[in-house]
Parts: C-alpha cells; structure tokens; sequence
C-alpha cells in the first residue's frame, strides 16, 4: 500500500529479523514499537530517558504522553536517529489507522512531532500491548530496506 505523506507518520525503529518493527523486551528498550517507562515519583531522578510516567498501579499517570512519531516531510526526523550506527530503519504508517482505534489516538505536539498515546487511562502492560497490535500496520518506507521487507 502506498502511504499519502499528508495522512503518513514516521518512525524510525529497530527491526527483527524478518524486518518487522522490533517488540519491547523491558520497561527501558528503546527504538522499538513500545515505549519506555518508570514511576512518577522517580520523575526527577538523572539518568534514563522515559516516554511514559507510570503510577503506583500501573497506570499512566499523565495525560498525553506516548511513543513518539514524526510528522512529515522526512527531513523532519531528527538527525541523531539517522545515524547509521543507529542501525533503524523508517517505518510509516497511516494517521487514519488512529481515527476510530478503540485504545489509541494520535496527537500533534509540534510543527514535526505527534505521539500515539492512550484514549483513556489504561495500564502500562495495556498501552503497550495495544501499540504492538498495530505491528501489521506498519510499513517499511526505507529505500535501503524496502526489497527485505
């Protein structure tokens, strides 16, 4: 399927081997289709970077906040997630996916920036779980890795 740039958003992402968006193994992996998390009360603690602040229960304890997308055009994916060393690969996928999603919504946060992020306040396990099912949706829209896909 060829995605339209004005309904597509991007990710960069790491791949498994058959070049499938990579799954979360830990509460801290990172470029993959899920997103880090940690306790609210260790919110100001150095250290790991987080996309979601967790409460007591489990639950994701502040409004708006998910796993990061890129807005088109390309070049506004930041340059750090290109380097090669990186070794991610862009993936795409439809903003329209997210119109009518029982659990999940898109939000623009910015000129380049939108998240997936929950519908309503759910479990961490949940929110994750609800991002991995959209892995058939995602696909690859990198030139050097299109023909593996």
């Amino acid at each position: 399927m060829v995605l339209n740039e004005k309904s597509t958003l991007y990710r960069m992402m790491k791949t498994d081997i058959f070049y499938r968006p990579a799954l979360p193994t830990s509460s801290t992996s990172r470029d993959c289709l899920g997103v880090r998390y940690k306790h609210i009360d260790r919110k100001h603690e150095y250290g790991l970077k987080v996309d979601v602040y967790i409460d007591s229960d489990g639950m994701v304890a502040i409004k708006n906040q998910g796993m990061s997308l890129t807005i088109p055009p390309k070049t506004n994916i930041p340059a750090f997630m290109l380097a090669p060393v990186r070794k991610l690969v862009r993936f795409a996928i439809s903003r329209s996916n997210f119109d009518q999603n029982e659990h999940l919504m898109c939000i623009d946060n910015g000129k380049d920036h939108a998240m997936l992020v929950p519908r309503y306040k759910m479990h961490i396990d949940d929110f994750n779980q609800y991002l991995v099912d959209t892995a058939p949706l995602w696909e690859v829209d990198d030139d050097e890795h299109k023909d593996k896909n």
